[in-house]
């Protein structure tokens, strides 16, 4: 009832004025613009409906905890409304939580409310007049930069295309995969099993790199070597490149040397996930990169992606 809000709006107003780090809900069933006014000169954060949602409630407890205000979109249209249609001078505290309420709630209605009803007015405000001088200039400084950069990059590229000028060059992008840029020696690629003199892995199934993978891509399955100076051999090294996350750890993690990410390959890719699984002999056919980081060997096409 308005004589019991009354007492709650007293009783906000002082809880603010004694504990002002205190934050306030205005949680009622009047949306008329006196309640709405007086509960806010009171010191309320946000005013709430009782017929209120749900999720409208945890956003406006969100909101209001994070030092921010909130209204009920049903409130904020009918100040809106009110303020467009009767031209009542509407408080900067209101302003504010309705603009709250627009970056908050949503509130594309009252967005809409705002462009349709109050559009004339705010083009022939004084401050939006200084705004849009100030983005004209931003905006023609913006056209020029880009006009010159344009017009010069397509002068240069008519020289070297147009007239064989090799020595003049356009824009600085590169025009991939005819050109690559240069990688850095340390870039992790592709990874590769480093092979012995007889051919063979010399990986020697420790499991080092599969258990310190965080991704656990790498499966291994351990056999006797021929030799019996070496203990073990993978019969089965598989990695799972849709899982690994390029860290490195196995690199560091393994006592032989035995792989490394190296090959310079970046372009993988499969139609299914058991084509992003790579097997020990297509690891072991693979080659380090040049000293400007270009592969040497042909990137692995899986099965799923070979033509038929």
């Amino acid at each position: 009832m308005p004589s019991r809000l009354g007492v709650r709006i007293e009783a906000t107003a002082i809880i603010k004025r004694r504990m002002p780090q205190i934050r306030v809900i205005a949680l009622t069933g009047f949306k008329t613009d006196e309640y709405v006014r007086e509960a806010l000169r009171a010191g309320a954060d946000g005013y709430v409906l009782k017929d209120a949602s749900y999720d409208e409630l945890v956003i406006a407890l969100r909101s209001v905890g994070d030092g921010k205000k909130f209204l009920s979109p049903d409130v904020s249209g009918h100040l809106v409304s009110s303020f467009l249609h009767r031209g009542q001078a509407v408080m900067p505290q209101m302003l504010q939580l309705v603009a709250a309420h627009i970056v908050v709630g949503g509130g594309w209605l009252l967005v809409w409310t705002l462009i349709i009803g109050g559009a004339r007015r705010v083009l022939r405000s004084a401050p939006f007049r200084r705004v849009m001088d100030g983005v004209t200039g931003s905006v023609l400084v913006g056209l020029g930069v880009t006009a010159h950069h344009f017009f010069t990059n397509m002068w240069r590229h008519t020289l070297h295309t147009v007239f064989r000028v090799k020595s003049a060059r356009g824009a600085v992008t590169i025009q991939y995969p005819d050109e690559r840029r240069p990688y850095a020696p340390r870039l992790r690629s592709l990874h590769r099993l480093v092979r012995r003199e007889d051919g063979s892995p010399r990986c020697v199934a420790c499991m080092m790199c599969e258990t310190v993978c965080p991704a656990h891509c790498i499966y291994i399955i351990a056999a006797e070597h021929p030799n019996p100076e070496i203990e073990k051999v993978p019969e089965r090294f598989d990695i799972d490149l849709g899982k690994c996350v390029f860290c490195g750890y196995c690199v560091e993690a393994c006592p032989e040397d035995a792989i490394r990410m190296d090959t310079g390959i970046l372009e993988f890719s499969s139609y299914s996930r058991a084509g992003m699984i790579y097997t020990k002999e297509v690891l072991l056919a693979l080659e380090p990169a040049r000293p400007d980081g270009t592969p040497t060997s042909p990137v692995p096409i899986p099965p799923d992606m070979r033509p038929s």
